[in-house]
């Protein structure tokens, strides 16, 4: 069986990238694609919230009230009224520099010490604007995602970061590189690089600030591109299938 990964690059023009699902069934030599490692327990204590860190920088930069979490955590408390629900956000911080990869996510432990269900992972777009090396991405991602599966129950999902804002093909190796890390560790993924450039021609509006006059443009996406992520991710995670497990009774 192939599992096929759809990548948008340019004016919305598809090509896709046919990976062999890796590991083969004791039982009948099958390819599966079932994840050696526990599942979230179905029941979880009636006073510990459903729990989702975001560890990013340069999605949500700017005012926190319109930012993609807390547009997420509403949009997730609407839809599963009977649940707690609680996104945290914890932005990386640039200020630590140098190998190993764990240096530059200096939250990462704050992270693993909240426990969480579900763990969204983008990289900076600042490291697509300095052509950081695609090695370094994979092995970033790498460490990241096997610290947080090795010390919590959490499921992890990547997000790739939306086009850059000058020049968007320069985004295409980042995006294809974290959607086939996705596919070979059975993460989901969320693609904002193609949310963002299908949206229409103006999709660079998405970057302009809300308030100026002039045409100020950002690195980060402005309040409609939040929303934007946060109606991307949320389809994602409710989508999972695993979700109903955990609560999945609390569905409206």
């Amino acid at each position: 069986m192939k599992r096929i990964i759809l990548v948008l690059i340019g004016g919305c023009i598809l090509i896709s990238l046919a990976i062999e699902a890796e590991g083969r069934s004791k039982k009948d030599g099958e390819l599966s694609t079932e994840k050696s490692r526990p599942e979230l327990s179905e029941k979880r204590r009636e006073d510990r919230p459903f729990t989702i860190v975001a560890l990013d920088n340069c999605l949500s930069a700017g005012r926190e009230a319109n930012s993609y979490h807390r547009i997420l955590e509403e949009r997730l408390r609407k839809r599963y009224q009977n649940e707690k629900i609680k996104v945290v956000h914890l932005s990386i911080d640039e200020k630590v520099r140098g190998y190993p990869p764990l240096a530059r996510v200096a939250r990462l432990n704050e992270a693993i010490s909240l426990q969480p269900d579900l763990v969204l992972i983008s990289r900076c777009m600042k490291d697509i604007v300095n052509c950081v090396p695609i090695e370094e991405l994979e092995r970033h991602i790498h460490v990241i995602t096997d610290q947080i599966e090795a010390r919590t129950k959490a499921k992890v999902i990547l997000l790739v970061p939306p086009p850059d804002l000058i020049n968007p093909r320069i985004s295409i190796p980042y995006a294809i590189k974290i959607k086939q890390i996705g596919l070979r560790n059975h993460l989901p993924v969320v693609d904002l690089y193609s949310a963002f450039l299908c949206s229409g021609d103006e999709w660079r509006s998405l970057f302009q600030d809300d308030i100026e006059p002039d045409a100020v443009h950002y690195l980060y996406p402005n309040g409609r591109g939040q929303r934007m992520i946060a109606e991307e991710v949320f389809k994602v995670i409710t989508g999972l299938p695993y979700l109903r497990k955990v609560i999945g009774g609390g569905e409206q």
